[in-house]
């Protein structure tokens, strides 16, 4: 199981939204274990401005803190 941050998340989509894009394609990007620089799997958003073109953005999974809890 990978984990995002939702504020990252949540970043990517308001910036697309206030774009005016309506619609966005989600990917896992799985991490590559040769490069230690792509630890992480990645959640890519192809956000569409229609059926032959599109937008990018990339969010990186992160790891959950050992000690995280939710505070309620």
């Amino acid at each position: 199981m990978q984990v995002y941050k939702i504020s990252d998340l949540l970043s990517s989509l308001n910036s697309a939204s206030e774009e005016g894009f309506e619609y966005v394609s989600l990917n896992i990007i799985e991490a590559d274990d040769d490069d230690p620089e792509l630890d992480y799997d990645s959640l890519f958003l192809d956000y569409v401005d229609d059926k032959s073109s599109s937008e990018e953005d990339i969010v990186d999974s992160v790891p959950l803190p050992d000690d995280y809890y939710r505070l309620v």
